[in-house]
Order: structure tokens, then sequence, then C-alpha cells
């Protein structure tokens, strides 16, 4: 497990993390550029994986982020407590979707259209587009939070 302290120093955050092995009780602290270093490696590695398994690049991951924002604002509307992906679903136009991420309208449209093609986005019959399953392999808060986790221990043989 990770044990996280935030100093400020100067007006900027400087995270320290330290890791703790389970069982052994002895820690090994990482430096701000360690866990920035840990943490840019997995970002770039899960853009690897959506290129790889949905053909998504950095404009469709803004896209899809944009209908999870749209979703999980209205799931803090209900107040609900607890996160339900069952109970996920985002409504959104192509003019919506370009006013939130600042990509062309046009781009957002050719977009959408690949990303209905892969079934993460279905077109609604009033023109718009819906998110109804949460897309938790596309959840970057995994990959953070996976980074301030330790790593398993190695199997013994």
């Amino acid at each position: 497990m990770f044990q996280t302290r935030k100093l400020y120093r100067g007006g900027g955050m400087v995270v320290v993390a330290t890791r703790v092995q389970a069982g052994t009780g002895s820690a090994k602290t990482l430096s701000e550029p360690q866990v920035r270093l840990q943490l840019a490696s997995r970002i770039f590695s899960f853009f690897v994986k959506l290129r790889g398994l949905h053909g998504i690049d950095a404009e469709g991951f803004q896209i899809v982020s944009g209908f999870v924002l749209a979703g999980l604002a209205e799931i803090n509307k209900r107040q609900d407590q607890v996160f339900d992906a069952g109970q996920f679903s985002a409504h959104l136009t192509a003019t919506a979707l370009s006013e939130m991420t600042g990509i062309p309208r046009q781009t957002v449209r050719r977009k959408l259209a690949a990303l209905e093609a892969t079934g993460l986005v279905a077109r609604d019959s009033d023109g718009g587009y819906s998110m109804t399953t949460y897309p938790s392999d596309l959840d970057i808060l995994q990959i953070i939070q996976a980074t301030l986790e330790p790593s398993a221990p190695p199997q013994s043989a």
C-alpha cells in the first residue's frame, strides 16, 4: 500500500509517496519525480491500450470522457451515495461535446461515428448520442489509483 503526503512548497504541491510492503513493515519512499514517472508511464500505457483495443485516439478519449463526466454528473445529481455502473447513462449532442472539449464539431461527429461503430455510443432518435454502459476499461481514475497502490508481490516458487 502507498501512504502519501502532500507538502506545499513555494505555492506548489509536492507529493511524497511511501510504499509499504505488506507483511514486512519495510517501506520505500518514492520521490516526487518517481511518482510522476510512474503515473506518466501508466497513463501512456493506458492510451496505447485505448488505441489498440478500441482504436481511440486522444480526441476520442476526450469525447468518451465527456460522456463519462455527463453520466457521473447525473448520478451525482440524484445524490446516489454509491456508484453503480449499472445505473450509468449519458446523453449528449455533437455540439455539446464540441463545446465541452474544444474539438471542432465536424471532428466530433467523425469521432462519434467511429465510437458508434465500436459500440461505445449509440445514436438517439433526436440526433444526439447515448452511452448507457460505463466503460470501466476506459476509466483513467483506475490508472491513477493503481499508481498509488503497490504492485502485487512476486509469487514464490
